[in-house]
């Protein structure tokens, strides 16, 4: 069978079938781990022309098989492949496309580098061989060091649930290799956020059958990350406010004194145990244990954490009003100290000479 037949068999097939066929199966010559992660899933997602060229790829290998006359060609270097600018809009389009379906496996192929990379150093320490899926890719980089891969937002509205609608704001290209999209969403609790995913443009490796891998530039999800759409903080619970403006409501209601406020946020079971509100601002006010969140002076957030769809933990380092009265208390003493020695030092100079 020669290669021009066999080619011109799989348009014939690709052109006229009445549905689109899957890609035959093909075994790599693979660079490394993160191109095997990216090209599973990539071929899941060939549309049009890309499909086709897919198809051409294999059957390229299917005749060097059938043809045993037909030289065999060893992997090669890296090569560059010559294509136009990708656009980041349609990279966007097509990661929002996959959140909104629920599957979340093929934003594998959307994943940079040093993302994989943790997940195999992780893999490598526990000897680990199963499938990678994109919800190892978020534990992986959730542990607490550096700027997570998707903050708490993101968890709740990407990866836990599938958004009940998503609205395209603004988008902005920030340097020539950086591009953001804001989005509106409202999730299925009813919950309402904005997220900002942030891509960026980077080589990466293609693989090809039976040939060098290409090395092209592709707009890379860098992060996910949201924030609340509205800049008032909700006074009273609602569905369509995120845990994040809760926890922050809270806080300035804690700082202002509004114990009426805080109240109103606590839940059933806690108002029953802690009410009415004259025995939750005694409590308040007088336990050791929360009175130094009573007109406390600052207020930072450490870690955010969300383990599941509906449990959101915030750690919180507190700078209670007293300490803060203590630590002016010492400078104006230590300020008195220093001015006390520097007036005694030209007399004691004054007496030795």
């Amino acid at each position: 069978m020669s290669l021009r037949s066999a080619k011109a068999r799989g348009q014939e097939r690709f052109a006229y079938s009445g549905q689109r066929q899957a890609a035959p199966r093909a075994v790599p010559r693979l660079t490394g781990t993160r191109v095997a992660i990216r090209g599973t899933y990539a071929c899941k997602a060939w549309e049009g022309d890309e499909a086709f060229a897919g198809w051409l790829n294999a059957l390229d290998g299917w005749a060097m098989a059938d043809n045993p006359h037909q030289q065999h060609v060893e992997q090669q270097p890296v090569q560059h492949q010559k294509q136009q600018q990708p656009d980041p809009a349609a990279a966007l389009r097509r990661v929002l496309e996959v959140v909104r379906s629920g599957q979340l496996d093929p934003l594998l192929e959307f994943c940079p580098d040093d993302v994989i990379d943790k997940l195999l150093a992780l893999r490598k320490e526990t000897g680990s061989t199963e499938q990678v899926h994109f919800e190892d890719i978020v534990r992986a980089s959730s542990d607490g060091e550096g700027t997570p891969f998707l903050d708490t937002y993101s968890l709740r509205n990407v990866v836990m649930s599938a958004p009940r609608s998503v609205q395209l704001l603004s988008a902005m290209h920030v340097s020539a290799e950086k591009y953001l999209q804001r989005c509106a969403i409202v999730a299925p609790s009813g919950e309402e956020c904005v997220l900002t995913f942030s891509a960026a443009l980077q080589e990466v490796q293609e693989c090809q059958y039976r040939g060098p891998p290409l090395l092209s530039k592709k707009w890379m999800l860098q992060g996910v990350s949201g924030e609340c759409n509205s800049d008032e903080l909700p006074s009273h619970p609602s569905p369509s406010f995120p845990p994040e403006a809760v926890v922050e409501a809270q806080l300035a209601a804690l700082r202002e004194g509004r114990v009426a406020s805080v109240f109103a946020h606590a839940s059933p079971e806690n108002k029953a145990s802690t009410g009415p509100v004259e025995k939750f601002a005694a409590m308040l006010n007088h336990n050791p244990l929360y009175s130094p969140l009573m007109g406390h002076v600052t207020a930072e957030t450490v870690q955010r954490l969300q383990p599941s769809e509906t449990t959101y933990m915030e750690v919180i380092r507190i700078t209670p009003a007293a300490q803060t009265q203590q630590q002016q208390q010492q400078q104006q003493q230590g300020q008195r100290g220093s001015n006390a020695a520097s007036e005694r030092g030209p007399a004691s100079s004054r007496a030795k000479g």
